[in-house]
């Protein structure tokens, strides 16, 4: 629900406000967030197919809003901003537990429903993986490129993660908890991840915004997404009307170390599965990083527990690419963890990813 900054102030609503279902006249829980030209309260809503439901604000005097002049906090200077308390060392909800560590980065996604570690492997949660091959000549980049091949790197490859520097709590309320990790990392001038962890739902967003140096060498970059449920599992990637099982159910001999991706990819066990949405970077990298001979489709290879990563840029091509990718991006990421079979869970990413209708009556 946005109200303009106008209209915010003129109606009293910076001094509290809540949600009220017309209907039944009973307070919905929500939480307000500061965006441009205004604020957002969010509520959590179910409907049934077709249904519609009016609410309203009521101004209800709550805790007051600190005034503050930070770059650091939502919001534009001068702006009523809430200050939550500051916790660097872990973030907790109903449904998870996540840990940090300083000069590596998420280390730890804990599942308090399903009582599982989600993360596997030696990459932690939305790192930074860049690759840069040297150029002795930078007249002769066209050709080194052509000399590498299917690997789309060079024997000479500098591969480096990124490490976590600092973390800080944006925000913490009645639905969710905000928080900010912040990363040095080759390559870029700054790299951040944002976490939304809701209170109420088994599920996590994510924004990832970095800048990009202007580099002409042959160069990638891959963001980790080491998920698991760690046990038997099988991994499931969604292609237009269909799915499948990466390097099991398709034509031996083809390629395994990245498929595009139309909504994105699920780890599925026997007692419950991990979804990860990722439409804004739909190249799922599944292959070993490391220069060498590539696999292909057959009866040995399989895809390695833990070992995705969402490849979002690259300059190998010049086409998918541009050659140059200098300046700001900002990538989505939506998890989620639930007991719903393959096709149901794929539906309701789907659906998740789609804007609610709302409409302003007066």
């Amino acid at each position: 629900m946005f109200i303009g900054w106008y209209e915010w102030n003129e109606l009293h609503l910076n001094d509290g406000a809540r949600v009220i279902d017309k209907t039944s006249g009973k307070v919905i829980p929500s939480q307000k967030q500061f965006v441009p030209s205004g604020v957002e309260y969010v509520i959590n809503l179910k409907l049934d197919p077709k249904e519609e439901k009016e609410i309203y604000l009521e101004k209800h005097i709550e805790q007051p809003i600190e005034f503050v002049n930070s770059f650091e906090q939502r919001g534009t200077d001068r702006a009523r901003i809430d200050i939550g308390p500051k916790d660097i060392n872990s973030i907790e909800t109903d449904a998870f537990k996540i840990t940090y560590k300083a000069g590596i980065g998420i280390d730890s996604i804990y599942s308090k429903q399903y009582k599982k570690e989600l993360l596997h492997g030696d990459f932690s949660a939305f790192a930074p993986v860049y690759e840069l091959t040297p150029v002795k000549d930078a007249q002769d980049i066209g050709s080194v490129r052509g000399a590498m091949g299917r690997n789309r790197k060079g024997f000479n490859v500098q591969r480096t993660v990124g490490k976590l520097q600092s973390v800080q709590q944006l925000s913490s309320g009645k639905l969710w908890k905000d928080i900010e990790l912040n990363y040095t990392c080759d390559g870029m001038e700054f790299y951040k991840v944002i976490l939304r962890v809701w209170k109420e739902l088994s599920k996590i967003d994510i924004q990832v915004i970095l800048h990009k140096q202007s580099v002409w060498a042959p160069e990638n970059l891959y963001i980790a997404l080491p998920f698991t449920t760690n046990l038997k599992e099988s991994l499931w990637i969604d292609k237009p009307d269909c799915i499948f099982r990466p390097m099991h159910d398709q034509i031996p001999g083809t390629l395994t170390d990245f498929y595009t991706v139309q909504t994105g990819f699920i780890v599925q066990s026997k007692n419950y599965g991990i979804s990860l949405s990722m439409p804004d970077t739909p190249i799922l990298q599944l292959g070993p990083l490391q220069y060498g001979n590539r696999k292909l489709a057959g009866n040995d290879t399989k895809p390695e527990k833990g070992y995705q990563f969402a490849w979002v840029m690259s300059n190998y091509w010049e086409t998918n690419f541009n050659a140059s990718l200098g300046g700001f991006y900002e990538f989505s990421y939506t998890l989620e963890v639930n007991d719903l079979g393959k096709q149901e869970a794929f539906a309701k990413m789907k659906n998740d990813s789609l804007e609610s209708v709302t409409l302003r009556l007066k």
